[in-house]
């Protein structure tokens, strides 16, 4: 059984249907719990595009009321899932990379499109985020000239324990491979497992990670499958885990 670590309003990802259409028995327990805030996004004005790495970045700007205007301003989006979410709740110029790859090939996306467009200043974009990020967007959009600016609309706080079903599928050896999407969850999954003294039980598991830097924030002694996907994309992710033999 695959262990779904992801919070609780991405649990019918992609991921957890296309392993359901393969056969596999999955459990879902989040590790991050998701506490939206509460931002004035009307005073960020004169906004050119928006960026979004998340749902959760969406549906936190929803939650402080998005100026209407911006519904029809271009949303470059990090994926389909996301880009999809995007369009579901009123946006309507969602752009996503036609090909996938995490953050640098949104940039560029970002970088590409924008230099198609007549414009004599730089096109300013406001990406809505958690308020922890793997990747400084705003960095590496102001390195290809764009301005950035930044709204965190949600934070993402660790449990505090694991709730007993869980434990128990772990110590029956029933949850047998787990999936870790975000450095954050790989962190705090650790923590937990050194506090509830699973250490050994989860030792022989399979540990499927979206990056490499979703592996090494994984500080697990003894640890002896860690996968990492070719991409930080969900369809790598899951050839990750059906190319693994049974």
């Amino acid at each position: 059984m695959i262990w779904i670590t992801r919070p609780e309003t991405e649990r019918d990802d992609d991921l957890r249907v296309l392993l359901a259409g393969q056969g596999y028995k999955t459990h879902h327990t989040p590790l991050l719990e998701r506490r939206f805030l509460s931002v004035d996004l009307s005073s960020f004005v004169e906004i050119d595009g928006l960026v979004v790495t998340s749902r959760n970045g969406v549906l936190g700007a929803l939650k402080s009321g998005v100026p209407d205007a911006w519904f029809d301003l271009p949303l470059f989006a990090v994926g389909d899932a996301t880009g999809r979410f995007a369009k579901e709740v009123g946006f309507q110029k969602v752009l996503v990379p036609p090909e996938a790859g995490g953050a640098e090939r949104l940039v560029a996306f970002i970088g590409q499109h924008s230099l198609d467009q007549q414009s004599e200043l730089p096109p300013r974009f406001l990406h809505l985020r958690g308020a922890e990020v793997a990747v400084d967007f705003k960095a590496l959009l102001e390195e290809i000239g764009l301005l950035s600016f930044e709204a965190i609309t949600y934070q993402m706080e660790g449990v505090e324990a694991l709730d007993d079903q869980t434990i128990d599928l772990i110590r029956s050896k029933q949850l047998d491979q787990v999936v870790l999407m975000s450095p954050r969850t790989a962190k705090v999954y650790g923590a937990l497992m050194r506090r509830a003294d699973l250490l050994a039980d989860v030792a022989g598991m399979r540990h499927y990670c979206l990056s490499g830097a979703v592996a090494k924030a994984l500080v697990l002694d003894g640890a002896r499958s860690i996968t990492v996907a070719a991409e930080p994309t969900v369809a790598a992710l899951f050839e990750c885990i059906v190319s693994q033999p049974a």
